[in-house]
């Protein structure tokens, strides 16, 4: 929600790449083969993650989804088709991988997504229990989301679940056309200030909650939905 309010200054902070070598080590270790095996293949790998330790994971893994990187049984060690992993185009390849990983995601756990990127790189349980004051349902968008932490999308981190990284975030709410996110942001705010007037107990930040609700509302009215246009 900070990362798209309108009243709060906020400071992005850029997660540089690893060198070379370090990305080489790296694949070394993760497939349990000597450096000069894995070079090859970590030039590919770092010229389309830019030494991203967080695209390099997921850039892996999609070459073993896609069968690119296979372990085979022939050889006992880990194999790859350096021409074909060479032919993936750099450019957008970061936001392609991302992309894939999140499309490997069972539909349900994505739609939980979705909900959480409205809210910016994190969002906590406080939250959760005034979108779904009822205990199965809010169980239920719990369980989707720990689905996902499951996966390496997002991370629990005590009481809140925090998207692993901002583009992770971004390539989750790009899912959604922008008539999409306005619903899903008007929704939200709707449900939390309906919310406040049964959950009003001490354990709740209830100017926090309100600020929130209201932002939703406010960034669903940017999109040009009003109560009205959803009744239409």
């Amino acid at each position: 929600t900070f990362e798209r309010s309108n009243t709060l200054q906020v400071t992005n902070i850029q997660l540089d790449g690893i060198a070379k070598s370090d990305a080489n080590l790296m694949l070394s270790e993760m497939l349990g083969l000597p450096l000069r095996l894995t070079k090859s293949l970590t030039d590919a790998v770092q010229a389309r993650t830019l030494g991203n330790p967080l695209y390099i994971h997921a850039f892996m893994q999609s070459l073993v989804k896609e069968k690119l990187l296979i372990n085979s049984v022939v050889k006992k060690r880990w194999i790859w088709d350096i021409e074909a992993i060479q032919s993936i185009s750099i450019q957008g390849s970061i936001a392609e991988v991302l992309t894939r990983k999140i499309s490997y995601i069972p539909h349900d756990t994505q739609e939980a997504l979705k909900v959480m990127s409205t809210f910016g790189s994190q969002m906590s349980e406080e939250y959760v229990s005034h979108l779904y004051p009822l205990q199965e349902k809010r169980q239920e968008f719990c369980d989707r989301l720990n689905s996902a932490v499951e996966e390496s999308v997002i991370e629990k981190i005590g009481s809140k679940y925090k998207f692993v990284h901002d583009m992770v975030q971004q390539a989750v709410y790009e899912l959604m056309s922008p008539k999409e996110r306005a619903e899903c942001h008007f929704q939200n705010g709707v449900k939390m200030i309906t919310a406040l007037s049964c959950c009003a107990d001490s354990h709740s930040d209830l100017g926090l909650i309100t600020f929130v609700a209201i932002d939703q509302i406010n960034i669903a009215k940017s999109f040009g939905v009003t109560d009205s246009s959803m009744c239409t």
